[in-house]
């Protein structure tokens, strides 16, 4: 009666060797360009007197339309039946914020929270009386989308437990092995509730016959065969699904392999009857909404706290996600560290900012220079999740730890891995850190409640999260101006302290209007946007001159910069090659040399040498700017 969620594949390793970030479904490329252009001419095809009448500016206006109503209908386009004319002669703004007050923008919102969180959904509906089962799988980004619906707290996407929501009555099935029948929706549930009295009745004879001990591979034989693998399904709460199976694969474990071989029957007795209260709970739940038809209506959805009626019931952690993210005995919850680092701020974990410690942790991968860039940052990330193990459970005050690889370890010497080197500032070396010589840059805590509170504080996670609906509403590898992005944030931002729900659609409604957006079939490699008065001609790249304004100009100015550097005064020098103005002696110094120096400032490991100077630059930064000026020593333009 278990539908499994289908566990994404991941690739994990470290640093210069392997690749630390999970592969979840990072990516975002909704193919908005190719989709609006086939609503457009089947329109066309449906009205076919129309495609004379458009004015340039109408053709223009309605490409854009199109657009905008699949970005924020929530994926739903142009139909042959729309009434354009209603939509020509508005202004685009008073469009934008009519759909944003629309129930289709909070499907949006539903697609756009998994997307951010690394697993894609392709709908929210499946029909009228159905909604799609993935979007269950992450209780935060659904209820953070409804929020938005009565302008409550979309940030409530960062909460790192929540309850779970009660699902629609036509994701039940059940499949008749004899007879190979499927049945679905309302037809399914007497089977259903038949199947879990026969569990019920199945279980009882095997304690009735059983004397104080029981032989766990019959009982975990006749658990299995309810739970999942004769094909029936309850239609209960998706992630109370999963608790349940999780809860019962701690007892009866995939390889057959039972420690103890023998439970006492009182105690397997107990543990049946915690899961049949729950169980029983959502079939009168069930019961309950077994007429009703969806129809698009998100009231229909009901939040569900099923501690109350299963002891020991674990709330949501990000459930998709958590299924993916396991922990082996080798990687000590790296790749989990890996995804907070790449999904909430934008860090990809780049090797290029290798600032080396003075004295290197006691293992020799993580303190490889080439790999130490990437473990500064995600060995104390790690150690929020050190109570979570095989199958993200929770080991707190356990004797040992199960990871999901079935390997087992003593829990304190597991958790001595992030014990501070002086206890007198801090007990753990766990946190979220920004620099490895200036620790007033981290934030520092014990476990995940600590790191989720953090990351509501970071300034980060917002200038990722603007980075995002930006990639949403174009694509992951739409180049964008960054001070451009920058201004956007901090009104975001600023937004979002009174209302982040406010703050949510004003990210949408900006990035809809842009040039970005508005230009048909945008060039990957350039920068539409740009901030307000700005001329981007003779400038260099849109994300490198950002990156120099924002950690070299200070220094590194007209007429007295340090070293004679001017990166404010881009020109050419040198027949079509482009350089900063940089002088030794009163003597322009040539284009190459200038790259040369400018390439050791920011690879070398030498405090004296390294730029900025005394100052962190973000990895990601750095790698950006080494790699542009090392395409320009080979000639670049």
């Amino acid at each position: 009666m278990v539908r499994l969620l289908i566990i994404l594949c991941l690739a994990f390793s470290a640093c210069t060797q392997q690749n630390t970030a999970p592969v979840l479904n990072t990516t975002i490329d909704n193919k908005i360009e190719s989709q609006s252009e086939l609503d457009v001419k089947a329109y066309l095809k449906a009205h076919p007197n129309l495609e004379r009448s458009l004015t340039p500016d109408q053709w223009e206006k309605l490409r854009w339309l199109s657009k905008t109503m699949i970005v924020l209908r929530g994926g739903k386009g142009l139909k042959p039946n729309e009434d354009i004319q209603y939509y020509l002669p508005l202004d685009r703004e008073v469009i934008v914020d009519q759909f944003l007050e629309k129930p289709e923008f909070i499907e949006t919102l539903i697609k756009f929270n998994n997307a951010y969180l690394g697993y894609g959904i392709d709908k929210v509906f499946e029909s009228s009386i159905q909604f799609n089962a993935d979007i269950f799988t992450n209780s935060q980004a659904l209820i953070s989308a409804l929020q938005v619906k009565d302008d409550g707290d979309y940030f409530s996407l960062f909460e790192p437990f929540t309850d779970h929501i009660f699902e629609d009555i036509g994701a039940a099935f059940y499949y008749d092995s004899e007879s190979g029948m499927v049945y679905s929706g309302e037809e399914a549930l007497p089977y259903i509730y038949q199947t879990v009295e026969n569990y019920q009745t199945n279980l009882e004879d095997l304690f009735a016959q059983s004397g104080d001990m029981v032989e766990m591979k019959d009982f975990c034989s006749r658990v299995n065969t309810y739970l999942g693998l004769n094909g029936t399904g309850l239609k209960l709460d998706f992630n109370f699904l999963n608790q349940v199976e999780r809860h019962f694969v701690q007892l009866c474990p995939f390889t057959g392999q039972y420690r103890p071989t023998k439970r006492p029957k009182k105690f397997l007795m107990d543990e049946v009857a915690k899961q049949m209260k729950g169980i029983d709970f959502i079939i009168e739940k069930t019961k309950k909404y077994q007429n009703y038809k969806i129809n698009g209506d998100f009231d229909k959805l009901e939040v569900v706290d099923l501690s109350q009626v299963m002891e020991g019931y674990q709330k949501s952690f990000f459930s998709g996600i958590a299924f993916s993210l396991t922990n082996s005995s080798t990687n000590f919850n790296r790749t989990r560290a890996a995804y907070i680092l790449d999904r909430f701020l934008c860090d990809n974990l780049v090797p290029i900012d290798v600032e080396l410690p003075d004295q290197h942790s006691g293992d020799a991968h993580g303190s490889e220079p080439s790999c130490y860039a990437c473990h500064y940052r995600l060995d104390p990330m790690a150690g929020f999740f050190k109570d979570y193990g095989f199958n993200f459970q929770s080991f707190k005050g356990k004797k040992e730890i199960t990871f999901d690889d079935f390997a087992r370890m003593d829990k304190e010497e597991f958790d001595s891995n992030w014990l501070s080197n002086d206890p007198a500032v801090r007990k753990w070396n766990i946190g979220v850190v920004r620099s490895e010589k200036d620790e007033t840059k981290n934030y520092y805590g014990e476990d995940i409640v600590d790191l989720f509170r953090i990351l509501k504080e970071m300034p980060e996670v917002k200038k990722c999260m603007t980075r995002r609906v930006f990639e949403y509403t174009t694509s992951t590898g739409q180049n964008v101006d960054q001070e451009y992005l920058d201004n956007v944030y901090k009104e975001f931002d600023q937004i979002s302290q009174r209302n982040s729900s406010h703050g949510i659609k004003y990210l949408f409604k900006t990035f809809v209007l842009n040039k970005t957006f508005t230009t048909q079939d945008p060039e990957i490699k350039k920068c539409y946007d740009f901030p307000t008065g700005f001329d981007p001609a003779g400038a260099p790249p849109c994300e490198v001159r950002f990156i120099l304004q924002n950690k070299c100009s200070n220094c590194h100015f007209p007429f007295g910069g340090e070293g004679g550097l001017d990166v404010t005064t881009w020109k050419k020098l040198e027949g079509d090659r482009f350089g900063f103005v940089h002088e030794n002696g009163g003597k322009q110094l040539s284009v190459d040399e200038s790259f040369e120096k400018m390439s050791e400032a920011l690879s070398s490991s030498d405090p004296k040498v390294r730029m900025p100077y005394k100052q962190h630059m973000d990895p990601s930064d750095r790698e950006t700017l080494y790699l542009w000026v090392n395409q320009q020593l080979q000639g670049a333009q």
